[in-house]
């Protein structure tokens, strides 16, 4: 396989696309190339601090706009894999309003208040707040499987 049979091209963003706030030299003539030969990208990223609807807004402020469905997070496919490891149960995230977004748009049924009806926890990286890590490792850990 050469890279001109590539027909789609998974991008991470941070340290690949652009490094903190600036564009990675190369970057938008990389995109303008895959667009103007027919083919496709994605963009990914393992960072479950911000949601689509952030990177498109970031990336829009390098200098490139991309539809929402062009960026796939990590809290997306993670949401993504619950509802099919779990359709329709109920679960505890320790994430912030980014993360709580996505798996809500999702249509993963969260969970705050009543802990003792949860099927699954997920803990995925973030400025985690310590009562909520707290609330995790003694109450909740010990009774359900965790899905890291």
């Amino acid at each position: 396989m050469t890279l001109q049979d590539v027909k789609c091209f998974l991008l991470d963003m941070d340290g690949t696309f652009y490094l903190g706030n600036n564009l990675i030299e190369g970057s938008l003539d990389f995109i303008e190339k895959v667009r103007t030969t027919g083919r496709d990208f994605l963009f990914l990223t393992n960072n479950s601090s911000h949601n689509a609807n952030f990177y498109v807004k970031r990336l829009h402020g390098m200098g490139l706009d991309v539809p929402r469905e062009k960026i796939l997070t990590s809290g997306e496919a993670t949401a993504d894999k619950l509802n099919q490891l779990y359709p329709g149960k109920r679960a505890f995230v320790l994430g912030n309003e980014y993360l709580i977004e996505e798996f809500t748009q999702m249509g993963t049924v969260l969970l705050i208040v009543f802990i003792v009806m949860l099927n699954a926890c997920l803990l995925l990286y973030d400025r985690l707040m310590f009562p909520m890590v707290y609330l995790y490792v003694n109450k909740i850990k010990p009774r359900l499987k965790f899905i890291h």
